[in-house]
């Protein structure tokens, strides 16, 4: 299938709501695979995929807030957690390996000096 074939398949899905489909969208936009990038369509996208209840989507769009990048404004810590913590729940292994990681040596779990116990506190 051709890259420009894909991204129609893609945003035929998508508009359906198919969780998926935005997704994919999403890559092939910020990409620019099939279309010129286009971060703010990737964004909106790759929001629609984690209101939908993707855990890959949750989690991309938590390491954009993270980070601030992708489209981003501004990096949002509360917005990351909200969105990792979503992506662990929904079943995302790399999510949960965080959170894993973060308990059992949160010297490691540091990121821009920010600990990430304070979203996956040490279960007792």
């Amino acid at each position: 299938m051709a890259d420009a074939d894909a991204l129609r398949t893609y945003e035929e899905h998508a508009a359906k709501g198919d969780a998926r489909g935005a997704y994919n969208l999403s890559v092939c936009l910020a990409r620019g695979v099939g279309t010129a990038p286009d971060r703010t369509r990737a964004l909106r996208y790759l929001r629609a995929a984690a209101d939908g209840g993707l855990p890959e989507a949750m989690a991309q769009l938590a390491y954009l807030y993270w980070t601030g990048r992708g489209g981003i404004e501004r990096r949002d810590e509360a917005e990351a957690a909200k969105w990792w913590r979503a992506a662990a729940a929904a079943g995302d292994a790399a999510d949960r390996r965080i959170a894993a990681s973060a308990r059992a040596a949160p010297e490691t779990a540091r990121s821009s000096g920010q600990s990430i116990l304070r979203w996956f506190p040490p279960q007792v």
